[in-house]
């Protein structure tokens, strides 16, 4: 029998705790100064669904109150009405008390009642109709030494997660002023890169920065909504105070962007495609915002965000990896907004403290995600540049090589024809002119001139010609010495002075770079001087350095060449060699750098 009635006590006890309905019990504050900041605790409240009870309803409902686990009560994703109650118990003489409601992004409607004698009282009254705000300031008047119990009644249409305060007028303005200060620094440094890259997309035409000032702005956007400055400037339509229209516009633009910048059609491809698909599922909450299902459209993005996370996240780490340099930046950007709405998440899960800096966790998310993306902006538009240079060099490095490999080409095959001319065509010649000598000895009247003299002028010709396909004296006596014999040659056969200072250079250069340089002084010698039958004279001086070979070329008086592609031919040849070929008014100038070989 003892055992039996411990046992039912037992039971009886435990149902007691566990299955009797709780009692209304509401939020304490406790007033003790008569300044200061009384966070409301221990949060009590009833969720009307149908929006349509009173306070007399809710009084006789008093025991279907439930308890927030945390000082901040999120109901998430809700249209209907809440009603929470709060009891006042001021110790000090002060009854000059303030109530201010924080509930990002807005509240449709908010009434405040005064229980006094048990009998309630409208103290305040937030209509439909009115301006809706994420903040709101009720005065309270708490007689001093008594608890005082209120009844408020809130209403949303995307979100609610309230947190309310109890304070002195002059505190409250002091912690807004710095809210407010801090909304306006991060609005206006996301104008800033806004105002910035629409210059850039102006000037460059490139979609990645109208998709980036796209993103930027619509982001923007909603901090201004969810902080209750974009109900004040826009009231229609109503759809513009809506996170399930400015999210989902925003992420249009992020991912185009990230299309774009990453190039996911190319480092990519499966994130690009998955770009598509969820693009069309963005349409699903787009259309319920318009159409003014708010908080269903609400609804479905926070369901869909966590894949547009995996998509941002992935597509910059495989881009990355593929070695697409710039999508370093883009994965710090969008890891920044990733972290700053993930720890505004776990600070209104009670999983994170609510300090100022998990408060504001959006605010610096969006700031670093704006200053990295426009750093990554620039690093591409760099990145591109650097590697259209290295293009460029490589083009030019190839051309160079090709016009080396041509012009060696070109030197080989007139060495060939120098040789034929003069080992066949040149041995024949002289065969033909010895048996004239011949027959003229045995008594065959030949007139001399006819014969022997116009074979001998052609033998002569042959050796001129096989001579400049290929000048002998560079094998025989050396570069330094040949150039001397091309500019006397040249200034004889013209009839004009000349005047010489070379220096010794044999051995310096390679037999192919030895090559180009003679053909160098022989263009401009060829071709400047008959251009010009009123030149006098002219002066090739040649000095040597240490580091370098220096060509002075002057005719007197000078006339600038005329045949572009002799030119062309001898800026080629010095690009071979490394060399600096300029026209000057008085003549032309060339630096060669001496290089081992």
């Amino acid at each position: 029998m003892r055992i039996s009635s411990c046992t039912r006590f037992i039971f009886l006890l435990l149902e007691v705790l566990f299955f009797l309905p709780p009692v209304a019990k509401g939020g304490g504050v406790l007033l003790l100064e008569n300044r200061g900041i009384y966070p409301v605790r221990d949060i009590s409240y009833y969720v009307d669904n149908s929006r349509q009870m009173n306070i007399t309803e809710v009084l006789q409902r008093a025991g279907h109150f439930h308890r927030a686990p945390s000082s901040l009560l999120s109901l998430h994703t809700t249209a209907a009405a809440v009603w929470v109650k709060i009891s006042i118990d001021n110790r000090t003489a002060d009854t000059h008390w303030y109530l201010q409601l924080t509930s990002p992004p807005v509240m449709q409607e908010v009434t405040l009642y005064e229980l006094t004698q048990q009998q309630p009282r409208r103290i305040f009254h937030l209509s439909e109709n009115s301006k809706t705000l994420n903040q709101t300031i009720i005065p309270l008047r708490p007689a001093a030494g008594t608890t005082t119990d209120y009844y408020l009644r809130v209403r949303g249409d995307n979100m609610l997660r309230l947190s309310m305060v109890v304070a002195d007028i002059q505190t409250l303005y002091e912690r807004n002023h710095r809210q407010d200060v801090l909304n306006g620094i991060v609005l206006g440094v996301l104008a800033a890169f806004m105002v910035y890259n629409i210059f850039i997309f102006l000037l460059l035409k490139e979609p990645v920065y109208f998709f980036y000032v796209g993103s930027v702005f619509c982001w923007g956007l909603n901090l201004a909504f969810y902080n209750g400055y974009l109900p004040l400037i826009v009231q229609t339509p109503g759809w513009m105070n809506s996170a399930s229209v400015l999210i989902p516009v925003s992420t249009f633009f992020s991912i185009w962007f990230t299309n774009t910048f990453l190039q996911t059609k190319i480092y990519a491809c499966r994130f690009y495609q998955l770009g598509w698909w969820l693009t069309g599922i963005l349409v699903i909450p787009l259309a319920l915002g318009i159409l003014g299902y708010w908080a269903a459209g609400f609804t479905v993005i926070q369901w869909i965000m966590y894949p547009f996370f995996f998509y941002w996240i992935g597509a910059g780490v495989v881009s990355y990896r593929r070695g697409f340099i710039p999508a370093g930046y883009y994965l710090a950007g969008f890891g920044a907004f990733v972290l700053g709405n993930t720890i505004n998440n776990l600070k209104d899960l009670d999983i994170l403290p609510d300090v100022f800096l998990t408060r504001t966790s959006m605010h610096w998310g969006a700031i670093a995600e704006a200053f990295i993306l426009s750093l990554a902006l620039a690093q591409k538009f760099n990145y591109y540049k650097r590697k259209e240079e290295k293009i460029r060099r490589a083009a030019l490095k190839l051309a160079i090589t090709f016009s080396h490999d041509l012009i060696q080409a070109q030197e080989k095959e007139r060495k060939r024809i120098a040789a034929e001319l003069h080992d066949s065509l040149g041995q024949k010649l002289i065969l033909i002119k010895h048996k004239l000598l011949l027959a003229r000895k045995q008594g065959i009247d030949l007139p001399e001139d006819q014969f022997s003299g116009n074979v001998g002028a052609i033998i002569q010709e042959v050796r001129n010609i096989s001579y400049s396909l290929r000048p002998y004296q560079i094998d025989l006596m050396g570069l330094t010495h040949a150039l001397q014999s091309l500019a006397e040659e040249q200034a004889a056969a013209a009839g004009i002075s000349c005047h010489l200072s070379i220096d010794p250079i044999d051995g310096l250069f390679s037999p192919d770079n030895e090559i180009n340089i003679y053909r160098i002084v022989q263009t401009l010698l060829q071709q400047a001087l008959p251009q010009a039958p009123m030149v006098n004279a002219f002066s090739l001086i040649l000095r040597k350095t240490n580091e370098e070979v220096h060509l002075f070329f002057t005719p007197d008086p000078y006339v600038p060449m005329e045949n572009d592609i002799l030119l062309r031919d001898i800026r080629e040849r010095v690009s071979i060699l490394r060399g600096r070929f300029l026209v000057h008014a008085s003549g032309y100038d060339m630096s060669l750098p001496v290089v081992p070989w």
